[in-house]
């Protein structure tokens, strides 16, 4: 159950009570449909009524300050950011493991705020963590960390570390391109965004190549029109000029214009393998996410019942699925209870399969209740 802040009023009225979970919800909702400032306006009563206090930290409040730190950033108030993206950034390290999703997202949202707000050094040093963790999370090569070590690299840019910067967006760039091809838009971005730092480091006709390269992705293998946002952006970036005020080995004095959907690890498209990592909050590399690839991929799966939780096992063999219930035991992982419910149409057969994969030791029945 999410939590509940209870707010005095000098109204003669009871206290009124806010829905902390809610409000994170109708809170993302906004941000994903593009409205900032819809978002604040949700978040801004929690916030104002939360103790942000991060040695006795509240989850949802914790969210809370996340999401508010990314869109107050983008709206330029980055100084009033960093107040909550700090709050949420040592609040989940006090509620969760560093791999855990609520302190990844916390982090990458304050190394971001960092970064705006000129502490690149910290913004840096945080970013090389949370790849670490990342890559503990979802592998070395899982597109989550990719991203992250994308930003990491546009950190060091800012930070004057041009060189390093460069080799390891360069680096990225190269193992994105082995696990999900040439033609992935993520990692098209990537070669824009060396073409960017090597024009701003007056490497001129090495930038153009990044520029070209990406441009020919786009028209000959996606074949995307001049009007895609992808293209548009490839395009913008190699028409913009240098950025004057920059000098290699020298921290930039500003970051102007930061937009949290500009970042790599906004615009990651999660695979099966990355989705059931953060589901269930186990690593990319556990067995039981490599058996969950193979039941997705179509290959031909046998599933026995457990009675214990089917409300019927002899729907297993019959032709009308209706209710399963079972355990998905993996070697090396853990004894995961599973769910398939099913409805049947009397004309067109099949129509709606959903399957439910529960963390060990939970009980589906309980949770159904």
């Amino acid at each position: 159950m999410g939590s509940v802040i209870t707010m005095g009023s000098r109204q003669p009225m009871k206290d009124l009570a806010v829905d902390v979970a809610g409000a994170v919800r109708r809170a993302q909702a906004h941000v994903d449909d593009g409205d900032l400032h819809a978002a604040l306006s949700v978040l801004r009563p929690v916030l104002t009524a939360a103790p942000l206090d991060a040695t006795t930290p509240d989850p949802d409040v914790a969210d809370a300050a996340r999401i508010a730190a990314g869109a107050l950033t983008s709206l330029g108030e980055t100084y009033s950011a960093l107040i909550y993206s700090d709050y949420a950034h040592r609040a989940a390290a006090v509620l969760d493991k560093p791999t855990s999703l609520r302190a990844l997202r916390a982090n990458l949202v304050h190394a971001f705020v960092l970064r705006a707000t000129m502490h690149l050094t910290e913004a840096v040093e945080l970013y090389h963590d949370v790849v670490r963790h990342l890559a503990e999370r979802f592998g070395s090569i899982g597109r989550p960390t990719l991203a992250a070590q994308a930003d990491h690299a546009v950190a060091l840019h800012a930070a004057g570390q041009c060189s390093e910067a460069t080799g390891l967006l360069h680096r990225t760039y190269f193992a994105h391109r082995e696990a999900f091809g040439a033609d992935d838009p993520q990692g098209i971005r990537m070669l824009t965004k060396l073409g960017t730092m090597n024009l701003d480091c007056g490497e001129f006709e090495r930038a153009h190549q990044y520029f070209d390269a990406a441009k020919a992705l786009c028209s000959e293998h996606l074949r995307l029109p001049a009007t895609d946002p992808l293209a548009r952006q490839v395009v913008t970036a190699a028409r913009a000029s240098s950025n004057a005020d920059h000098v290699c080995g020298r921290p930039a004095e500003s970051q102007a214009g930061l937009h949290v959907r500009d970042l790599f690890v906004s615009s990651v498209d999660l695979d099966v393998r990355d989705l059931v990592a953060s589901a269930l909050d186990v690593d990319a590399t556990d067995p039981f996410v490599s058996a969950l690839e193979l039941i997705t991929s179509g290959a031909p799966v046998s599933l026995v019942a457990d009675p214990a939780l089917a409300q019927d096992a002899s729907l297993v063999t019959s032709s009308v699925l209706g209710h399963i219930g079972g355990h998905l035991n993996i070697d090396g992982s853990g004894s995961y209870p599973f769910t398939i419910d099913a409805t049947v149409g009397s004309r067109l057969g099949l129509s709606y399969v959903q399957i439910r994969i529960f963390a060990p030791g939970a009980d589906p029945r309980e949770l159904a209740a």
